[in-house]
């Protein structure tokens, strides 16, 4: 039996959550939903997802350190991670 395919979309924003939630509206595509980085760690403990989202800057827990904690954690690592930000220096990128 297969699962639906579920994505994790980590982003403060509700504007942009929902907006990146339009654009793949026929993905057919689970998504889940946290406003930072501890928050998408409590959702990462108990449901399993095929793919993140991620935005960088965000309160509570950034970007960057949801990272370091998601990539510490050994069964998470074949989940791939996409980021994405507004911010467009160099050193960020």
């Amino acid at each position: 039996m297969n699962r639906e395919r579920t994505l994790l979309l980590i982003e403060d924003e509700a504007a942009n959550r929902t907006a990146v939630k339009r654009a793949l509206r026929d993905s057919g595509l689970n998504f889940l939903e946290a406003e930072h980085g501890q928050q998408a760690l409590e959702i990462l403990a108990d449901r399993p997802v095929d793919l993140i989202l991620l935005d960088l800057a965000m309160p509570v827990m950034d970007g960057f350190a949801f990272l370091e904690r998601f990539r510490a954690l050994e069964a998470n690592h074949p989940i791939p991670v996409c980021v994405m930000t507004a911010w467009s220096d160099n050193a960020t990128r």
